[in-house]
């Protein structure tokens, strides 16, 4: 039976370098089990870094550990950014068994801004990816050692933490050595990220799935940098995504659908439309969507005529069965990119050429449908989302933030004056991107935060939200959150 605390040898290291907390973390950890065989310059070798050059990854620390612990078995495992109660006790459960044995649990810290940090860590712009061994349990706190006293004076040797902080901090989409990991969509409750994985001038499709241990190939892009993987959604079970033949505005494309029950190869559902003399037929940007197994985008069509204006091309809202394979024509005109509102279908149209668009919604089933009087505020405005309960759109500039649903007398400004693009909902949660990061509004308490030190992005569908940016050396730095399980925010921004 476990006790309800225990505490190990007290090793602690400085790291000898800045980039030296894999080889100090080992020499600590390991000195709680009372093997004093190697210093850091030694791990270092083996990991393959030098001085201020390179850092320990996942696998090489794992190797190590298990090729020097005298026997005992470490294996790899993965945490959620927004852990539950069932994932915050299984890590207690891992620190305690391992302690008891006189075995210290290694993490992987992925702090990134404004989220938690290790304690006297920066909050900058630089996500910080740091080793650190644990020291000893006390009830549903941690202790921990820290070889970050030689980087910041901030630092303590040791500090303490409530599991579910320290959860949260070693969560996140880990890419693998030399890997950017970029995510495309997310599931709607979290649990699985569809995302492109970039390395060595090659591009694959992922779906990636227990908080990243899981991977399966979907796609892979053989494009050589000429166009490639375009926009994508993914409702949990099916997955749509687009390839672009090059980079060029108006590229031709293609349209395909994935499932993971079945697996296989993915399968075309739909291609650019072509006028008479092979030129693709221009539309909207192509943002294909998602929901129960139903995808639905926005196409140009020709009519056949040569020379076409293109002020005269009309476009069709299409809503494919994935199941059935069968494709139905919902609606033709002039709009914008259509999508799933709970059991809507929406989509911005302009019923005359240079005016501006109004919300227009069918069901999900194709049929006519309706929207709630107060949505005619959201008409002319050029970026609006909803999850089927929450509706937000931005002002008809770009400019203003605003907010409804079903009960409010009226909407609300969430944001007030600031530049505002890519809109998503999920829950309690509205997310946005202007010139300089991505943000999110809380409902709760009507807040809103900065997510990212510069300029990145979200997608979300259901209550989960997949947060991206480019890190330092270019890669992305990603975590996915889900409404249910993020803590309001509680300062008005």
């Amino acid at each position: 039976m476990s006790m309800t605390t225990k505490m190990l040898a007290n090793t602690h290291q400085g790291q000898w370098y800045n980039n030296y907390c894999g080889p100090a973390t080992l020499v600590m950890a390991l000195g709680m089990r009372g093997i004093w065989n190697h210093d850091q310059g030694t791990f270092a070798s083996w990991i393959g870094i030098t001085p201020n050059n390179g850092g320990t990854g996942v696998d090489q620390m794992n190797k190590q550990l298990n090729d020097e612990a005298g026997g005992f078995p470490y294996a790899r495992i993965n945490l959620p950014y927004t852990p539950t109660g069932a994932d915050v006790a299984a890590f207690k459960n891992r620190l305690i068994g391992d302690t008891d044995v006189n075995a210290s649990l290694v993490g992987n810290a992925m702090e990134v801004y404004n989220g938690p940090h290790l304690v006297g860590h920066p909050n900058n712009s630089s996500t910080i990816y740091h080793w650190f061994p644990f020291q000893d349990y006390d009830g549903d706190w941690a202790a921990y050692l820290d070889s970050a006293t030689t980087v910041w004076s901030s630092v303590p040797a040791r500090s303490g933490m409530p599991n579910s902080t320290l959860v949260t901090i070693m969560g996140g989409l880990q890419p693998e050595q030399g890997e950017s990991l970029d995510p495309m969509a997310v599931a709607p409750d979290g649990s699985s990220v569809i995302a492109a994985s970039r390395r060595d001038g090659r591009v694959t499709l992922l779906w990636v799935r227990d908080n990243g241990r899981k991977r399966t190939t979907v796609y892979t892009d053989d494009n050589n940098g000429k166009g490639g993987l375009g926009l994508a959604d993914f409702d949990g079970r099916w997955l749509v995504f687009t390839v672009d033949d090059s980079n060029d505005v108006g590229s031709p494309w293609e349209l395909f659908a994935w499932d993971p029950q079945t697996g296989g190869a993915p399968k075309s559902i739909a291609r650019t439309k072509v006028f008479a003399d092979g030129n693709p037929v221009p539309g909207p940007f192509l943002y294909p969507w998602v929901n129960n197994g139903k995808a639905t985008w926005v196409q140009g069509i020709s009519d056949g005529t040569k020379n076409q204006k293109l002020t005269d091309v009309q476009r069709q809202v299409h809503l494919y069965d994935l199941a059935s394979a069968t494709d139905k024509i919902v609606h033709t005109g002039r709009m914008a990119p259509s999508f799933f509102a709970g059991d809507k279908l929406v989509w911005p149209e302009a019923f005359a050429i240079d005016t501006p668009t109004k919300l227009t919604a069918g069901t999900a089933k194709g049929t006519p449908g309706g929207l709630p009087p107060a949505l005619a505020a959201a008409d002319g405005s050029p970026a609006s989302a909803s999850d089927g309960t929450t509706w937000a759109w931005t002002g008809v500039d770009h400019k203003n933030l605003y907010a409804w649903r079903a009960g409010w007398p009226a909407p609300i400004i969430v944001v007030e004056g600031a530049p505002i693009d890519w809109v998503h909902v999920a829950g309690d949660v509205i997310t946005w991107t202007d010139s300089t990061a991505t943000w999110a509004a809380d409902l709760r308490g009507r807040a809103y935060t900065q997510m990212t030190p510069q300029y990145g992005g979200t997608n979300t569908h259901g209550t989960a939200v997949v947060v991206s940016y480019p890190g330092p050396d270019k890669r992305s730095v990603s975590y996915v959150l889900t409404s249910a399980g993020l803590a309001p925010l509680s300062c008005p921004q």
